[in-house]
């Protein structure tokens, strides 16, 4: 999983524990963990790097090229019986004799006629070898790959640009405990383990051997509220656990009374409207210390009731989450936690866990400490 910045890079084997990042990225991460008492840190490991190579979001997009269609794809294959030559007449001559006035190499005489004849073979001489600088054996006034590579290039079209970049392994290190790298162990419940990386669980009190997870979940400083945007402005609900943050949101955007908006929205007609404006679903998009948070509707589903993954970094529209679930079978910490990268659409978050466990009408919303 490689960000569209090329810079985070997330193995999808997550019982690797594996990530890398760029310092930059790292830096600014912790700087925002720390600032909400996290249980978690970060830190970069230079002696362990990863190189990703990729097209360079900071490059310019580049031109389309003027030159489209079957035949034009055929000549860049390499198909001669299309190349552009003496004694063809067809519309893509008369894009080509176009481009090649606009190149500063004229066709006083005929003019972009679409055929392609004497006049039209000086003018493809011409920008071979006076634009293009081609070797004087590739000077041969045909229009094949070569020539029409050229010819991209002069008008600047072509691929994107590509950049090769080197990111040190992300080293986790859960500040209550001291486990660090791939045998970090965190709290073994979703909720629980996404709350003390927001800063919402007191870390700090919980026993040093909890015996069960009630004695963890005691050690709340203070419930998360939900994140959404009403009316283009960003708010917040009241403190809430995830059906309550997921119904306070859905009554302001249904504009329902107390517990009606859940209902209003599964029979709404443009659901996808309401998320896209409201910031649910495919379109929650929390920050670093902020986590996703799906509930499913209790009418249906199976499984879970809810789940939760924390956001540890996020670049651009790709967010970077360490997740847990609960597993009666394992130890209260353990090191059964993921990392997992989530872009937009059907890379959210939303579509990993709707599609399976989740039941109909399942919500995600946006949580903050």
């Amino acid at each position: 999983q490689v960000a569209t910045n090329l810079d985070v890079v997330v193995s999808k084997d997550m019982s690797a524990h594996e990530i890398y990042a760029s310092t930059a990225q790292i830096t600014a991460s912790e700087a925002q963990l720390r600032r909400q008492d996290s249980i978690l840190a970060l830190r970069p490991d230079p002696a362990s790097t990863i190189q990703v190579s990729g097209p360079d979001p900071s490059a310019p997009t580049p031109t389309p090229s003027r030159f489209v269609g079957p035949r034009f794809e055929a000549i860049r294959a390499g198909d001669r019986g299309q190349y552009l030559r003496w004694g063809v007449e067809c519309p893509e001559v008369a894009t080509v004799q176009q481009a090649l006035v606009d190149a500063g190499c004229p066709l006083p005489t005929w003019g972009v006629d679409g055929r392609f004849y004497g006049e039209t073979k000086g003018a493809v001489r011409q920008f071979q070898r006076d634009k293009a600088r081609l070797p004087a054996a590739q000077v041969d006034g045909i229009v094949g790959p070569i020539t029409l590579a050229a010819l991209d290039a002069h008008f600047g079209a072509g691929t994107t640009p590509t950049r090769t970049v080197t990111l040190p392994r992300v080293v986790p290190t859960n500040l209550r405990n001291a486990s660090s790298g791939p045998t970090m162990t965190m709290f073994n419940d979703c909720g629980y383990c996404a709350s003390s990386i927001m800063g919402t669980l007191d870390w700090r009190s919980v026993p040093a051997n909890p015996t069960s997870n009630s004695e963890i979940g005691a050690h709340f400083h203070r419930s998360p509220r939900g994140v959404y945007t009403r009316g283009g402005v960003e708010r917040t609900t009241g403190r809430a656990w995830v059906h309550g943050m997921r119904d306070q949101i859905l009554d302001a955007a249904m504009g329902t009374a107390a517990g009606g908006g859940m209902a209003a929205y599964k029979a709404a007609a443009d659901k996808d409207r309401i998320e896209r404006e409201t910031g649910l679903n495919e379109y929650a998009a929390p920050g670093v210390g902020e986590a996703y948070a799906i509930a499913r509707d209790m009418s249906g589903g199976s499984t879970y009731n809810y789940h939760w993954g924390a956001v540890i970094i996020a670049s651009g529209s790709d967010r970077t989450v360490l997740e847990n679930s609960w597993n009666s079978s394992l130890p209260l910490e353990n090191t059964h936690w993921h990392f997992w990268m989530y872009g937009p659409g059907s890379q959210s978050f939303h579509s990993r866990y709707a599609g399976s466990w989740a039941g109909p009408h399942p919500v995600t919303i946006r949580v903050r400490a």
